[in-house]
């Protein structure tokens, strides 16, 4: 159950970045922002509470 929060934390935290949904720009910074990006998208954490995150969201909408 911690570590669910702690993933949620991360989620709500991230989603007010715009790392969230950045698209790297062709421009010098590119290589820098796609590792940056790579980062932030591979992260299993991340990747294991999508489906909490929405699923919490969701329910507290209605």
């Amino acid at each position: 159950m911690e570590s669910r929060n702690m993933c949620m934390e991360a989620w709500k935290t991230l989603r007010s970045t715009p790392m969230l949904g950045c698209i790297c720009p062709n421009n010098p910074m590119k290589k820098r922002c796609d590792r940056i990006f790579n980062i932030i998208h591979n992260n299993p954490c991340i990747g294991k509470c999508h489906y909490y995150y929405y699923y919490y969201y969701y329910y507290q909408s209605q």
